[in-house]
C-alpha cells in the first residue's frame, strides 16, 4: 500500500499546478519590471502602475486561495469532516 502526504492530491494535481506557475510569473515579472524600468516602485514615476500590478498579484492570490479551499473540499475526507464541523459550529454558536 502506497502511503501519500496529506497534500499530495492538490499537489499533484495539473490545475494547481498551473495556477501556482501563474501566480510565480505575475510575482516574476512585477520584480523583473521594478528592476528593469526606473520608477516602477511605489512612490515614484510608475506608482501607479505598481500599485496595479501589486493589486492585481493580491487578487490573484486570493482567487488561488479561494480555490484551494474547494479543492481540498473536494479532495480530502478528513479536511471535509473539519470543515463541516468548524462551520456547523460558528454556525449553532449564532442561534
Amino acid at each position: 500500500m502506497e502511503v501519500r502526504s496529506r497534500h499530495a492530491c492538490v499537489e499533484n494535481c495539473p490545475t494547481y499546478r498551473y495556477v501556482l506557475r501563474i501566480l510565480v510569473a505575475l510575482y516574476a515579472m512585477r520584480f523583473w519590471l521594478a528592476a528593469v524600468i526606473q520608477g516602477f516602485l511605489p512612490m515614484q514615476a510608475y506608482g501607479g502602475e505598481y500599485g496595479m500590478a501589486s493589486r492585481s498579484l493580491l487578487l490573484a492570490a486570493e482567487i488561488n486561495s479561494s480555490v484551494n479551499n474547494i479543492i481540498y473540499y473536494r479532495m480530502g475526507s478528513k479536511f471535509r469532516r473539519t470543515f463541516k464541523l468548524f462551520f456547523l459550529a460558528k454556525a449553532l454558536e449564532g442561534i
